[in-house]
Parts: structure tokens; sequence; C-alpha cells
């Protein structure tokens, strides 16, 4: 993986609270949480323990990284969504993405559902209206991205040039 931070550095990882259908993702994101650890870096992530978020917070953990969920209280309430790490509760799912992109420094998109895709645009959005310089990537394990890389392409190829 080619995930280049300085020790200190927060990256915030978006992800499906489910495992998906391939084995891959699993693997995938507790790979991230051993690299991202082992390079020293922080993680900040949308709170649930179950699922790719809670295996990255978990790999993170276990392999002595620092781990710090944003958890709306409507989640918390829920069986099952309990923070791994640090716990910061919040009123609601805005509030969680403004807490996320404030105290990070680059994102990381594994597998996820639209929940992923609402975080992972509104951070690239924010790049490319030069509001900030964030490195942003996607993980895109067994190709689980691929469509979209070839219609944000397409996009970036019609619309913005």
């Amino acid at each position: 993986y080619a995930v280049i931070c300085m020790a200190g550095c927060c990256f915030t990882v978006f992800a499906g609270s489910r495992l998906g259908a391939r084995p891959e993702y699993l693997t995938a994101a507790k790979e991230l949480g051993r690299v991202l650890a082992e390079r020293k870096c922080r993680l900040m992530y949308g709170g649930s323990s179950s699922g790719l978020l809670g295996a990255v917070a978990q790999a993170m953990l276990d392999h002595g990284g620092a781990v710090t969920g944003v958890i709306p209280k409507f989640f918390a309430e829920e069986e099952g969504h309990k923070a791994i790490g640090e716990e910061i509760l919040v009123d609601d799912l805005a509030a969680r993405k403004s807490i996320m992109v404030s105290k990070s420094d680059g994102f990381i998109a594994l597998p996820g559902g639209f929940g992923t895709f609402d975080e992972f645009f509104e951070v690239l959005v924010m790049c490319q209206l030069k509001l900030n310089n964030w490195p942003i990537g996607l993980l895109n394990t067994s190709n689980y991205y691929a469509n979209l890389v070839t219609l944000v392409d397409l996009v970036d190829h019609l619309l913005c040039h």
C-alpha cells in the first residue's frame, strides 16, 4: 500500500459497516489498519465496531495505533455500533462528517455503500473547490471502485475542462 504519511498525521477512513461480499475486503481493511499503525498515523473513522470500519479500527489498535471513532448518538444506541478506541458522540451524520474533516490530514475510502460515497464525494468536492488540498484515495480492492473511477474520469473529461 502506498500510504504516505508523517508520524502523527491523521487519516479518516470511509468504509462499510458491513463486511461486503468478498473476503478480500476484510483482508484489505486489516492490512490498511496495520500499515497506518506501523507508520505512526492516527485513525479517525465513522465509529462502528462492525464491518470494514471495525476491522480497520481493530487492526490499528492491534498494531499499537491510535483510533478515534466519531459516532452519531442514534448509531450508538443500536446494538453493535460501539466505537473502537476513543469515542466522540455527535448528534447526527452531518456533525460526524464535520468533525472527521476538521481533524484529518487525508482520506481513504474502502469498499462501502452510499454513506461511504457521500463522505468521499464531499471531501472530493471540497478539494475541487480548493477549500483544502488533502490527499484522497480509493482502496480499489478487487476493482470495487473501477466503475466509479471511470465515471469520475468521464465527468472530469467532459465537464471540467
